[in-house]
């Protein structure tokens, strides 16, 4: 293997872990609302709840997912572009 297919494989596996890294402050992030929704008095509730449905779950999912299975949905489009 040449010197320079070594730096190609290390860049790629540099940018994979600096999203990796993203996600995980993005799935952080996005917890700490989470918290405040769980734990806070019942009476404002009712103002946390359709952002927290419809913006910070489903991102917590997405990025959840994406960190343990993204190497399959990549697999699966690299395949398909193939």
């Amino acid at each position: 293997m040449s010197k320079s297919n070594r730096s190609n494989k290390d860049l790629s596996r540099e940018q994979r872990e600096e999203l990796l890294g993203a996600l995980r402050w993005i799935h952080i992030v996005f917890g700490i609302p989470i918290n405040g929704y769980i734990y806070s008095p019942f009476d404002p509730i009712p103002n946390y709840a359709r952002p927290t449905r419809f913006v910070v779950v489903p991102v917590m999912v997405l990025s959840g997912l994406w960190m343990s299975k993204g190497h399959v949905v990549r697999r699966l489009f690299s395949k398909r572009s193939a």
